[in-house]
């Protein structure tokens, strides 16, 4: 048991000290070697050489401007300058080609990092929707590399999905007619049609609170939650078929990180 503690204090505790690169260094890095090259070319003679410095120093500010927004709260600010960021990549990407043959590697590598950059920020936002910036800290100290599959890289990131999944629970619909007489039927929704039973419904979400309070609490180990996550888990499955549809899909999504992550450990947690 004290070997399986210390992979969790390992896996949520200090991965992040394990990996090097981070959005927002990446970030940094691109904007320092595009402006190092614009100082080079900045006072180039011919068109073609302006037109790449140009191009470059637009993915100078981008940079920055995305860079500054990891600090804010506004998910919609950091996706809108993804894209600028990588429609400025697009455009060195093109115009490159009027610099000297010297310089082709160099921006080759700005480009390969700003769509490492993108891919992330990709994944950051589908995994936590219009939250992704909940992270705990600053998305500038995420790191560029994906934590895995149901990895997590400590508890406050393990409550983002465990807080999305009770929400996206929440949000599912029943219908408030029943041709059958037991006190629910098959309703359209949102979330696509349904025969959600509204008590089971009310009792997953309970469940998904519980679940957690647990982990909010003064947890001394991840493990204290594992029977909260199997209880939660136990009443979303006897919801049966809750219907399709985005939220569906996110709330599948959601779950199966979580289960993932517990059952990886499902002997170990029930000793």
């Amino acid at each position: 048991m004290k070997n399986f503690f210390l992979r969790m204090s390992i896996l949520l505790f200090l991965a992040t000290a394990a990996w090097g690169q981070t959005l927002g260094s990446t970030l940094e890095s691109v904007g320092t070697e595009a402006g190092s090259i614009v100082s080079r070319y900045q006072n180039g003679s011919s068109w073609g050489e302006r037109t790449a410095v140009e191009d470059l120093k637009r993915l100078v500010t981008v940079s920055h401007q995305l860079s500054a927004a990891f600090s804010g709260q506004d998910a919609r600010q950091v996706e809108t300058l993804q894209r600028e960021l990588m429609t400025a990549a697009r455009r060195v990407g093109t115009s490159s080609v009027l610099l000297p043959e010297s310089e082709q590697p160099k921006i080759q590598e700005l480009v390969d990092s700003v769509e490492e950059v993108d891919e992330r920020l990709t994944e950051l936002r589908l995994r936590f929707g219009s939250k992704a910036n909940l992270v705990p800290g600053s998305l500038a100290d995420v790191s560029l590399e994906s934590s895995g599959e149901g990895t997590y890289t400590n508890i406050q990131d393990l409550l983002i999905d465990v807080r999305a999944a009770r929400e996206l629970v929440q949000s599912l619909r029943v219908s408030r007619t029943s041709p059958f007489g037991y006190g629910y039927g098959f309703g359209t929704g949102p979330n696509g049609p349904n025969a959600i039973d509204p008590l089971q419904l009310r009792r997953t979400v309970q469940a998904s609170w519980e679940f957690q309070r647990t982990l909010q609490g003064q947890v001394a180990d991840v493990s204290e939650s594992y029977q909260a996550w199997r209880k939660f888990e136990r009443e979303y499955n006897r919801l049966g078929y809750v219907g399709s549809g985005r939220v569906v899909t996110r709330l599948e999504r959601v779950m199966g990180r979580l289960g993932h992550f517990y059952d990886r450990y499902e002997g170990e947690f029930e000793k």
